[in-house]
């Protein structure tokens, strides 16, 4: 009578114990720290050699919903934040053709409009009427020319599009001495989180295609039966069985 092998047995629905995980990853621990290493070394590489610094180089406009010659004693709550709310406006402005064109005109040609609106930037600083305008360049000198030209154009052109407007540049910019990207630290953080990921994935998936018994708990975990003996490999020449090299290499010096 043919008789019926036992299945594998399952421990609670087959959930796996997050102790074997880490045990799983501690064993590989020299994967993870490779993985590390690699990814930060490749990091910094690529970040020092293969990354072309950008500078940033910002000047300030200041606008009003009012001309200058209006009494500022006649300025309002209302006529301050409608300032606010036009800000948005005029940095939509900027980026207009009219004003480019301008701007590279100002810069005699150097750079095309389509140029020009891939480096300018601008934002409104919370709650002011301020508008600061950045523009980003790999060269430090040609990002604050840049950035000098639209605060020269743009208040004439701003201006002439929104009657009854006001804009002053409180703030011109200068010669920016360090980069704004690519930050080397930043990079190797996220070098050292990608490598600790791919380190312990790489250990983790190891663990699970590894189908080779190694211990008696294998075999009570797998068939849910107890181990009822070991047979021990007797050959003092392999260091392999169940009790390794050193007792069988006791058992025999005991023969003799």
């Amino acid at each position: 009578m043919a008789q019926n092998l036992p299945e594998p047995a399952r421990e609670e629905e087959d959930t796996i114990s997050l102790t074997k995980l880490a045990h799983a990853v501690w064993k590989r621990i020299l994967w993870v720290i490779a993985a590390v290493v690699l990814a930060v070394a490749a990091s910094g590489i690529i970040t020092q050699f293969f990354i072309t610094p950008q500078y940033q180089a910002s000047c300030w406009l200041f606008v009003n919903s009012f001309t200058n010659s209006s009494s500022q004693n006649e300025v309002s709550a209302a006529q301050l934040q409608a300032s606010t709310q036009l800000a948005n406006t005029y940095i939509q402005l900027l980026g207009s053709e009219t004003v480019l064109n301008d701007v590279s005109a100002e810069l005699d040609g150097a750079y095309s409009a389509a140029a020009l609106s891939g480096m300018i930037s601008a934002s409104v600083i919370t709650d002011t009427q301020i508008l600061v305008i950045t523009v980003t360049h790999p060269d430090p000198e040609q990002a604050a020319q840049i950035a000098n030209a639209v605060a020269r154009v743009a208040p004439g052109d701003i201006q002439a599009f929104v009657e009854g407007s006001s804009v002053t540049v409180p703030q011109y910019a200068s010669v920016p001495s360090s980069p704004s990207s690519p930050s080397m630290s930043r990079n190797l953080l996220i070098g050292f989180a990608a490598g600790l990921v791919v380190g312990i994935a790489a250990a983790l998936i190891a663990y699970f295609l590894d189908t080779r018994i190694n211990q008696q708990d294998n075999l009570q975990e797998m068939y849910g039966y107890p181990v009822l003996g070991i047979i021990p490999n007797l050959d003092v020449d392999v260091p392999a069985g169940y009790y390794g090299l050193d007792h069988v290499a006791g058992k025999s010096r005991k023969r003799g």
